[in-house]
């Protein structure tokens, strides 16, 4: 089935987006709707599953955060993370699949094999930092135990980059901010290559902020007076503490710390995108556990366990730390590239959290000659990218099969194997024309079975020549392979690749033997070869050529390399080597099957430019 579209997914700490290329109603990429709703499309939804009738579903909203078995915060490298939380990560990722087959009607999908889409996601770049195999094993995650059609992944600050890929240029250097809610990452391309020793990140993810919050309003900093403060903050310790006992009496998993950190979340980005002038909280039990487990009063249940209306001032000192904590990294970012001589044209701010205003005062006070990237949806510039990456990905693939399929395969064996067998005949010869120039005392006849003799004994059986065919063989072929995948690149992506380490072994070289007609006595070549003899620039002429009679080693030498000569001449052209229809069709589909499985590997190799997943 014809792949018409391409689904990026960034399975975020904090939330989840997905996007697809081509986008809806003309655009280049949109986000695809995770649910319908009354009051629109949910396109972005928290990292966190739920039960709903017995069954794990997606959260959407406030309703779901007092689920009893709500999890989230599960995302992580796949080689240290709990059981528990794997086995979460794996149904979210279900879920999240079937969510995007189900609210995208263009979308078709009745197996891996059968869908009109490919596939991609995104793995945090300070992982692969960290671990070079840590993106290899969060692929064969969604792949192997996810059962997902994962096409491709790509690290995070890559997507991020390749998102606004279209506009930038090969002279640009670009520096990429990815702050997500676990952390930060950085990433710098120059001329479309990663600067390796500038690509890091730190544990400053934007979770911090409501952890930071709930601490806050445990320990009442919002009441001035100290015997209060300890008063409230044993309240609201007992508040919550009381929700926790009422789900432990009833079997329930988890306590009520995720749904706090969830709707603390909500009230930050409310906070950020309404341009709040406080930070208003109120969280009431009936949010942090279902009516029907609520034992005591129903109307205290509507009443706030967790209350306070910070100014922005008091807000803005509770999450100092952090700040100030984000400001020296980015500071200290600017100090490495100033190490490696690198002043970035542009930065790109990419995640959600890139809207709190403080994240780009930074960033513009110590990149203050750079132009700042942002979207109004920074948290879906990596889906995105991930998206525009696996289309661009794709056409390229196209591509490079499209002018591996325009290679005549049966012509091309022909050329290499012409080129090896006269390159192997030239450095095989010389011996045998020795031994007949110093040293030969028959009739013409008996050179030319000498000569003629050992060019029959060129082939599959003579190790020699085996192994010298072989070589030029795969050479040759090697050095189409390589200008194609160059090629496909250069005219789609504008970049030129080094593809000179592309090595494509030929397991199925067929070493073509010479045919026996020929170079047999009697044969045309045989004939000629004798032909050639008699007719020689020294030869005399009376009863027949008879080598006897060049007693000077000089002319045997001239008359040697006249014919080695000639010989060499008639195996460059067509005709000295026969080829049996039917095996060359042979030949000829092995070597496309080969080149092309071969062609495809390499590509991975030099997907489209050379971003941090080439460490």
């Amino acid at each position: 089935m014809e792949r018409k579209y391409f689904i990026g997914i960034d399975f975020g700490h904090g939330e989840t987006t997905v996007s697809r290329v081509p986008g809806y109603n003309g655009e280049p990429v949109s986000q695809v709707a995770l649910r319908a709703t009354r009051r629109g499309e949910k396109k972005t939804i928290p990292s966190a599953i739920c039960k709903k009738g017995g069954e794990w579903s997606l959260v959407y909203g406030v309703d779901d955060y007092k689920d009893p078995e709500m999890r989230k915060g599960f995302k992580g490298m796949i080689g240290s993370i709990s059981s528990t939380d794997r086995q979460s990560l794996k149904i979210f990722a279900e879920l999240i699949f079937k969510a995007i087959i189900e609210n995208d009607s263009d979308l078709e999908y009745t197996s891996h094999e059968q869908r009109n889409f490919s596939l991609g996601i995104a793995c945090p770049s300070d992982w692969v930092n960290k671990d070079k195999g840590a993106r290899e094993a969060y692929l064969s995650f969604f792949r192997d135990e996810c059962q997902l059609p994962v096409d491709l992944c790509i690290n995070e600050s890559d997507a991020a980059y390749f998102s606004k890929y279209y506009k930038y240029n090969v002279e640009d250097s670009i520096f990429v901010v990815d702050l997500g809610s676990s952390t930060i990452d950085f990433t710098t391309i120059a001329g479309a290559k990663a600067v390796k020793k500038c690509c890091w990140g730190a544990n400053l993810g934007a979770h911090l902020i409501e952890d930071l919050i709930v601490n806050s309003l445990l320990q009442a900093t919002d009441v001035a007076d100290a015997e209060q403060r300890k008063q409230k903050s044993a309240q609201r310790r007992a508040a919550i503490e009381r929700v926790n006992q009422m789900r432990k009496d009833a079997n329930f998993i988890g306590t009520a710390d995720t749904a706090i950190s969830l709707l603390i979340r909500e009230a930050k980005e409310e906070y950020y995108t309404e341009r709040r002038p406080g930070f208003p909280i109120n969280i009431s039990y009936r949010d942090l556990i279902d009516p029907s487990n609520w034992k005591g009063d129903m109307d205290e249940l509507f009443a706030p366990c967790l209350y306070t209306m910070m100014s922005a001032e008091q807000y803005e000192n509770i999450i100092s730390s952090y700040v100030t904590s984000l400001g020296n990294v980015i500071q200290q970012a600017k100090m490495r590239l100033d190490e490696h001589g690198i002043v970035p044209t542009r930065v790109l701010l990419s995640g959600g959290a890139c809207r709190m205003p403080f994240v780009r005062e930074f960033v513009e006070r110590y990149f203050a000659t750079s132009r700042i990237d942002i979207d109004q949806q920074p948290e879906c510039v990596v889906s995105n990218g991930v998206a525009l990456f696996a289309s661009a990905y794709f056409n390229a693939q196209q591509q490079l099969l499209s002018k591996l399929a325009d290679i005549d395969f049966s012509a091309l064996y022909k050329d290499a194997d012409k080129l090896a067998t006269y390159t192997a005949v030239e450095r095989l010869l010389p011996e045998v024309m020795e031994v007949v120039t110093t040293g030969y005392n028959k009739s013409g006849a008996g050179i030319c079975d000498t000569i003629c003799g050992f060019i029959k004994g060129l082939g599959p059986k003579n190790a020699r020549f085996s192994a010298i065919v072989n070589q030029l063989v795969t050479n040759r072929i090697n050095d189409k392979i390589r200008a194609a995948v160059a090629e496909a690149i250069k005219q789609v992506f504008g970049i030129d690749s080094d593809t000179s380490s592309i090595d494509v072994t030929l397991k199925n070289v067929v070493v073509m033997s010479f045919g026996e007609d020929n170079f047999g006595p009697g044969g045309a070549i045989y004939n000629r070869v004798r032909y050639w003899i008699a007719n020689a620039k020294f030869v005399w002429r009376t009863f027949g050529f008879n080598w006897e009679k060049l007693r000077d080693e000089d002319d045997r030498r001239e008359i040697a390399t006249n014919v080695e000569q000639r010989l060499k001449t008639f195996i460059s052209e067509d005709g000295a080597i026969v080829y049996p229809q039917q095996g060359l069709s042979e030949i000829a589909n092995s070597l496309k099957q080969q080149t092309v499985a071969e062609a495809l590997d390499i590509f991975v190799q030099y997907q489209l430019f050379e971003g941090t997943y080439k460490a």
